[in-house]
């Protein structure tokens, strides 16, 4: 059965076709080993800082990216992704001098990419920073450039922001959503992933879940070194696991781009039925604008 949901959002509507449709995300094997050195030549405590920053990015990148995305990155780096457990069809290698990372979604910007790149990484390709690791001349950027969408400019990171605070208060104004104090904060700012702010508005919309009464106890940041990344995690409290229930089947329902990368119910010790919810990195920009 095909059940159409429409939700409001920034002057806009935002259609929601609900499938029956699981979702999932196997997260790649964790490791903090940055590899053995010959005895003969022992590795500076530059190259371990750097070896590090890539295991770390590489761990995020496998648990944070979604599965279509693809990446570019040196051959270095791009071979630390596939031990991660990215795909090698997913990666575009940059051969160093001469390649372009035009088509990726994603930039991994160590010292050898931005050295290639120079001012052409922001102002061209990739534009909006979503998570860095490590620091100094070591630092990872990881980069977002959304292809088919006009280049993040200051402007229109505002302007996107802005369409997520206006999408915000109306959430805060829906008298079937109960938010705490620092969800209420989260949502006024613009701080919040606008598919979460759509998923949001469209759960509130549903029987099960409002007989039960909903509330948003909490936002998450998935996004280490980035203050201003959208929020890509929610913990979504009901009071009883009819509603609970009712919440996940919803949202393992969802088509693309609005299903969630993990979405699972907890049971809390004070007896409380929590969903929480996250989609995948990156945030898609211009979404919350509308058409």
């Amino acid at each position: 059965m095909t059940v159409l949901v429409t939700v409001g959002l920034a002057s806009a509507f935002v259609t929601l076709n609900v499938l029956s449709h699981g979702s999932g995300r196997t997260s790649a094997t964790r490791t903090h080993q940055a590899g053995a050195t010959s005895p003969r030549h022992p590795a500076t405590q530059s190259e371990t800082a750097a070896a590090v920053a890539r295991v770390q990015a590489g761990e995020w990148m496998a648990r944070q990216l979604g599965p279509g995305t693809t990446v570019a990155c040196d051959p270095q780096m791009c071979s630390v992704l596939r031990t991660a457990g990215l795909h090698a069809g997913r990666l575009l290698v940059l051969r160093l001098p001469a390649s372009d990372p035009r088509g990726a979604e994603i930039v991994v910007a160590t010292l050898a990419v931005r050295s290639l790149l120079g001012a052409r990484l922001a102002s061209v390709y990739a534009p909006e920073v979503i998570a860095i690791f490590g620091s100094g001349a070591t630092r990872i950027e990881v980069r977002y450039g959304a292809p088919g969408v006009a280049h993040a400019s200051e402007a229109s990171q505002a302007a996107d922001r802005g369409a997520r605070a206006a999408a915000g208060q109306q959430l805060l104004r829906n008298q079937r959503i109960l938010t705490s104090q620092t969800a209420r904060t989260a949502l006024a700012a613009g701080s919040v992933d606008p598919r979460l702010l759509v998923t949001l508005a469209a759960l509130a919309a549903q029987p099960a879940v409002v007989q039960q009464q909903m509330s948003v106890v909490a936002f998450g940041d998935s996004s280490p070194g980035v203050t201003d990344a959208p929020l890509r995690d929610a913990e979504i409290g009901t009071g009883s696991p009819v509603g609970a229930h009712a919440m996940l089947s919803f949202l393992l329902a969802q088509q693309p781009p609005f299903q969630p990368a993990e979405a699972h119910l907890v049971r809390q010790a004070d007896g409380q039925y929590v969903v929480n919810v996250q989609f995948d990195a990156p945030s898609p920009l211009g979404l919350s604008a509308g058409p």
